[in-house]
């Protein structure tokens, strides 16, 4: 009988411990899933924490750079949903067909009848493959939403405080909002803005047509927000577009290129603090070219010390003014003037 006893205990003792070990790998597994690098959460990208981020947003500014990425290929981006409505607009033929995209995408894309073109609702921003349809994706506990006009960062994000940030457009530290204004795009001029600090945005764009007056190439010189790091970057947005059967104009694919370009740039930095520090393209002048691409591709501008020729971090707090000139072209745009912006 005892035997019989202590042989119970001893299975009892072992579903106990098998029992344990489950729930302790059920837990562990569990503290796997939220612990993942990146996920889709309530419809959005959820990545981790800035390290995770940052990591994504250099492989953004790649080509393809994201292209074996299972979770963000598969990921409603508005990216996508604005380069399928290029694509169905690329292929309008008649002027019914054009009433009825514009009513099915109206929520989508902003149309300009004048260019008769489409483009974003967000801007040309670089993050577009990250923010989905409402222009919305998070990283940590802190909720990015881009709009037209802002760039604005939530902590702890309710639906007051959306409410609150969307309908003011004001900053609220106590709320953990910040609104970082951007400015509309001195199209087609090479005047500069006349401001102290440069706000987010394309400072300016410029666009170059084809003899044949069927394609054409838009060069922008944009100043954006990078969440990653809480400051701001300046890049280069190039792409080509051609137009359609109904004059309609899409993003088509072709090779990009730059050479002979060469920059100088005033900038605030925080720590140590220097309010506007020169900032050049370096000893030489750059060059560089993408293959077979569709749609914008961006080249990050490299910050280099002007009086010691030492490459500095590229991000900053305030951009106050910039000179850049280079040549820009493209397989569908090859005869293009210098670019020269002042």
């Amino acid at each position: 009988m005892k035997k019989r006893i202590v042989n119970l205990m001893l299975i009892a003792a072992g579903i106990l411990i098998f029992a344990t070990s489950c729930k302790k790998e059920q837990s562990t597994n569990a503290l796997e899933n939220q612990s993942k690098p990146v996920e889709i959460k309530d419809g959005m990208l959820v990545f981790r924490d800035t390290l995770v981020f940052r990591e994504y947003y250099s492989k953004l500014l790649k080509p393809n750079g994201l292209k074996d990425d299972i979770l963000i290929k598969n990921f409603a981006s508005y990216k996508t949903i604005l380069d399928k409505a290029q694509e169905e607009f690329s292929n309008i033929s008649n002027q019914s067909e054009l009433d009825l995209f514009l009513t099915k995408n109206s929520d989508k894309v902003l149309f300009d009848s004048k260019d008769n073109s489409i483009f974003s609702k967000y801007g040309n921003s670089i993050l577009m493959s990250f923010i989905n349809a409402e222009g919305r994706f998070m990283i940590g506990n802190q909720l990015q939403v881009l709009s037209k006009n802002n760039y604005i960062t939530i902590n702890n994000p309710t639906n007051a405080k959306i409410n609150q940030a969307l309908s003011t457009n004001i900053s609220d530290s106590k709320q953990g909002i910040s609104v970082h204004n951007k400015i509309i795009s001195s199209k087609n001029s090479n005047s500069s803005i006349n401001a102290t600090a440069i706000a987010n945005g394309v400072i300016n764009e410029v666009t170059y047509y084809n003899e044949d007056g069927k394609r054409r190439l838009f060069v922008q010189l944009i100043n954006e927000f990078d969440p990653g790091y809480g400051k701001n970057h300046l890049y280069l947005g190039i792409f080509q577009q051609k137009k359609g059967t109904f004059g309609g104009w899409s993003n088509n694919q072709t090779d990009l290129y730059f050479d002979s370009l060469s920059y100088l740039a005033g900038i605030t930095r925080g720590i140590p603090y220097l309010p506007n520090f020169q900032v050049d393209s370096g000893p030489s002048n750059q060059s560089y070219y993408w293959q077979n691409v569709t749609g914008p591709v961006y080249y990050e501008l490299g910050l280099f010390d002007t009086n010691n020729d030492l490459y500095l971090t590229s991000h900053y707090e305030e951009l106050n003014g910039i000179s850049l000139k280079g040549h820009f072209f493209s397989g569908g745009v090859p005869n293009t003037p210098l670019y020269n912006y002042n």
